[in-house]
This record gives structure tokens, sequence and C-alpha cells, in this order.
């Protein structure tokens, strides 16, 4: 059996290579495309070194966009991989009942530091949480919940990624069920990659 522990790693990097992205951009107030790097606040110089790793392929190093990429694509190798290697269906039934608890609770926990932030007004910005601080307590319920799932931005729109890894996890794991039955599956797995790749061809071609 193939030891899959490097992905760990992997993982590592991606991680880190966010928060540097996101620290950078916080920090030194710098465009988040890396095509289009500039100041946007004069009195905060981004440093030379920052400019050449943002606009050369170090920037592998600080890739936030790309590790977001690499994480949805671990995601889908990983949650099927039980199912692949052991043909039980509980791999199956249960990863599509855990995934909920495992995404949802840390995003619970995160959230309710946004909510009291804007009930505190512990915010430094008038307009920062401003759609969060007239919820309610079951609002807030209900978002942490529902809503955030279902692209609810009021909080922080980098939650983003958590309403498409849940969605598309379940969209794996059915995918991974149904086609294993059948031996041209691989036919199956070829169309809807193209599918799902096609929007991006698209816009690529300024057609849609």
């Amino acid at each position: 059996m193939i030891d899959y522990e490097f992905l760990n790693g992997l993982r590592g990097w991606g991680a880190f290579a966010v928060y540097l992205f996101h620290f950078t951009e916080a920090f030194w107030k710098i465009e988040k495309h890396p095509e289009g790097a500039k100041d946007l606040d004069p009195s905060w110089n981004a440093p030379t070194w920052l400019m050449v790793m943002r606009n050369s392929p170090l920037n592998i190093f600080i890739a936030g966009y790309c590790a977001v990429s690499v994480f949805f694509v671990l995601s889908g190798f990983v949650l099927p991989l039980r199912w692949f290697l052991k043909r039980q269906y509980s791999s199956i039934f249960g990863g599509i009942f855990r995934r909920y608890l495992r995404l949802m609770l840390p995003m619970f926990v995160c959230l309710s530091f946004y909510y009291l932030a804007a009930k505190l007004d512990w915010t430094t910005k008038k307009g920062t949480l401003s759609r969060v601080k007239p919820k309610s307590f079951l609002e807030f319920i209900e978002d942490s919940l529902i809503g955030v799932w279902f692209m609810n931005f009021d909080y922080a729109g980098l939650t983003w990624t958590l309403s498409v890894e849940l969605i598309a996890s379940y969209f794996i794991y059915v995918l991974a069920l149904v086609p294993i039955h059948y031996k041209g599956r691989f036919w199956i797995y070829f169309f809807v990659l193209v599918f799902l790749y096609l929007p991006r061809i698209s816009d690529a071609y300024g057609s849609s």
C-alpha cells in the first residue's frame, strides 16, 4: 500500500503559503493579484524583495490562490481514498455524515469571534463587520450552521473556500460511489472533468 504521509507536508506548505499571502497583502497594503502588485498606499512601501517574489517563480512560496487550489485537489484525492482501497460503504456514508461536522465546528468557533468583535465594537474601522453587528444571536447561529455554506459573506469573504469545499466533498463522494460499479467509469470521470472545466475554457476565449 502506498504511503501518502507526504501529503501532510504539502498541506503544511499550503497553509503557510496562504498565511504569508494574506499577511503580506494586509501588512504592506498591496494588491492581491501578483500580476498587478503595486502599492495602494504610498506610506506603506512594499520592500523590493517582496515585489520580486510576487512577480517571479519565487511567488510559489507565498502563492495563496495556488495553495487553495492545491487544497481542493488534495481533498478530492484523499476523501474517497479509503473507499477505493477497501470498498467499504461505511467510508462513503460515514464520510458524508462527518464532513459537515468537521468543517462546521471550527467555522462556528471562528465566526463566533467575528460576531463578538462586532457586538463589542472591537473593530478599527466603522464599516468593518457592519452587517454583523445588527444580527441577533439566533441569526448568528443560522448563519454559522447554514448561511455560511451558501456563500454568506457577512462575516468574512474568505469563507467562500469552505462552502466550495463542503458542496464539492459531497459531489466527490457520489462520483466515487456510483461509477465504481461500471467498467467504463474512467470515461465518466473524463467527461465530468471536461464538463466542469468548460467554463474556464470559455472564459479564457471570451465566449461566456
